[in-house]
């Protein structure tokens, strides 16, 4: 076994004990981030996945049942950028600083919101 496997079915095992605690609904992902070196033999052991790009992000992303891990590589590092043509954008005027004053908040969450029957296990 190894850590991570363990940890997984530790919490499976707690919310199984605890049915009354809501859970993280039925759609859970897990984000493993790797190097470009590593995707050639992530891909060999996944077998079947999607490619997906986001932002600055490559994914492999393996489904199983209504989970996804995705593995995570730089695009920078993983892709190559291609200038395929010319388009215009709107590039949004500069809008001048100012200064005002707003409200400086804190959180405060006293202990009450535990209620008694869980004395002794917030300390």
């Amino acid at each position: 076994m190894n850590p991570f496997s363990d940890t997984l079915r530790t919490v499976a095992d707690f919310f199984d004990d605890h049915p009354e605690l809501e859970h993280p609904g039925s759609y859970q992902s897990f984000h493993v981030f790797v190097s470009k070196k590593d995707l050639p033999r992530i891909a060999r052991i996944l077998g079947t996945f999607e490619k997906r790009v986001c932002d600055n992000w490559f994914f492999l992303i393996k489904r199983i049942g209504s989970a996804e891990i995705h593995f995570n590589c730089s695009r920078k590092e993983s892709c190559t950028q291609v200038v395929v043509g010319k388009k215009t954008i709107k590039v949004p005027k500069v809008v001048v600083e100012e200064e005002k004053v707003v409200d400086d908040i804190q959180w405060v969450c006293p202990d009450s919101v535990f209620s008694l029957e869980t004395e002794g296990a917030a300390k």
